[in-house]
């Protein structure tokens, strides 16, 4: 697959706007996490110096083991990890293959995110002060020992899965996150996956959907499957909706695929690009959020 153009997505991704002050939900911190969510599918020379040189962080890290890749951002305030999203025939694989869940972190989670995550959560980040190896959780807790930070992670289509098993397994470790925001997420886990994850961490995980984003609905319901978070959702005409119920979602995904006829492409796959995502955001920037 050619490398996607890093200097066409510039523009767009150029201002890093973080609210520090805040775990609360807020729309400068969800369009910054897209933007380093759709940093996340380029190649590492290109963003570790814009990361450095454009956004300002100290530190910028490619987490790549196998099939799945990470960016770990650190500045004297925040640690952002930022989960890549499905690029490869194989990745959809591991999206689609709709496999009963397995036990781990909360709960039971899909069996293809749990072992694509599996690879970045054994690798080696390194040695401590006692000379022993750093497996991901170990790396983390030293990042934030050696300076007070805020912990964010973030991530597109199966960035978003593997950003969410990330915090359900730090959680479990009682290991403080202040939030997570996916993009056209699928599910991640069962119902009681679901139950613990909110339980523990719905006030600080925001799930936005767009309109008619097939990928938000797979693996199945019928398999036991269940999303975990508190859910955002874009109409076909871009407003941002809090808990629709879901007749409204179904008429105007209809509606959104009418709009769509017509036009290059199906509305499914177009309303999945985290291009798609980051607009949306961009024009409800300064629209007031009630929960």
């Amino acid at each position: 697959m050619p490398s996607p153009d890093f200097s066409a997505i510039l523009p767009k991704v150029s201002q890093f706007d973080f609210q520090y002050e805040t775990a609360k939900y807020h729309p400068k911190i969800a369009l910054t996490l897209a933007k380093a969510s759709k940093l996340a599918y380029f190649a590492p020379e290109d963003v570790i110096p814009f990361v450095k040189q454009t956004w300002h962080f100290t530190d910028c890290q490619f987490l790549n083991e196998k099939e799945t890749q990470a960016y770990l951002m650190v500045n004297d305030q925040v640690i952002i990890v930022a989960f890549r999203g499905s690029t490869e025939q194989a990745d959809w694989l591991n999206n689609l293959k709709c496999l009963m869940p397995e036990s781990d972190a909360f709960g039971k989670v899909h069996p293809g995110f749990r072992y694509a995550l599996d690879h970045l959560w054994q690798k080696s980040y390194g040695k401590n002060s006692k000379g022993e190896e750093m497996r991901f959780l170990d790396y983390i807790k030293q990042l934030q020992l050696q300076k007070p930070r805020s912990l964010w992670f973030t991530g597109h289509s199966l960035g978003g899965a593997l950003a969410t098993l990330a915090v359900a397994r730090l959680r479990e470790k009682d290991i403080p996150v202040y939030g997570l925001y996916t993009f056209g997420s699928p599910r991640v886990g069962d119902r009681a996956f679901e139950r613990t994850f909110n339980a523990d961490f719905k006030s600080k995980s925001f799930r936005f959907v767009n309109n008619n984003d097939t990928v938000t609905r797979i693996p199945p319901r019928e398999m036991g499957y269940s999303h975990a978070g508190t859910f955002l959702y874009f109409t076909a005409t871009g407003q941002i909706k809090t808990d629709p119920y879901f007749w409204l979602q179904f008429l105007d995904r209809v509606q959104g695929s009418m709009d769509d006829f017509m036009k290059p492409g199906l509305d499914c796959i177009n309303d999945h690009r985290i291009d798609c995502y980051i607009d949306r955001l961009i024009t409800n920037l300064n629209v007031p959020i009630t929960w």
